[in-house]
């Protein structure tokens, strides 16, 4: 099983939880994902470098500094992450024109091997 505090899994979560609609600031990762807000900056950071993620205007002020808003960058296309198990995948498909993330399970027969027979 892969470890959900992972570079890899919280980047994965990030993009979901922004496609959804989920979190729209680094604060809402922070609570969300459960993670120190060094880690939340990290994984912006990586995303913003990568042209994933925009950052775009001001959220409102809960007391401290005023939240930069975040989305996904719209580049015409689809951006699509999974999860893998042993037996089991979790695609997803988000957008930034459609906001709400699509996922879907699909889960193998226990009788069927892990990969290609042959």
């Amino acid at each position: 099983m892969s470890d959900p505090s992972s570079p890899a899994n919280l980047r994965e979560q990030a993009l979901s939880l922004l496609a959804s609609g989920g979190a729209t600031s680094r604060a809402d990762l922070v609570e969300t994902l459960r993670v120190a807000p060094s880690t939340v900056s990290s994984v912006v950071r990586r995303l913003l470098e990568e042209g994933a993620i925009l950052e775009e205007g001001t959220g409102r002020s809960t007391g401290g500094r005023r939240p930069r808003i975040l989305r996904l960058r719209d580049a015409g296309g689809v951006l699509a992450m999974s999860e893998l198990g042993a037996r089991s995948a979790w695609p997803t498909a988000a957008s930034a024109s459609a906001p709400a993330a699509a996922a879907a399970a699909w889960r193998p027969s226990p009788a069927a091997p892990p990969w290609p027979a042959g």
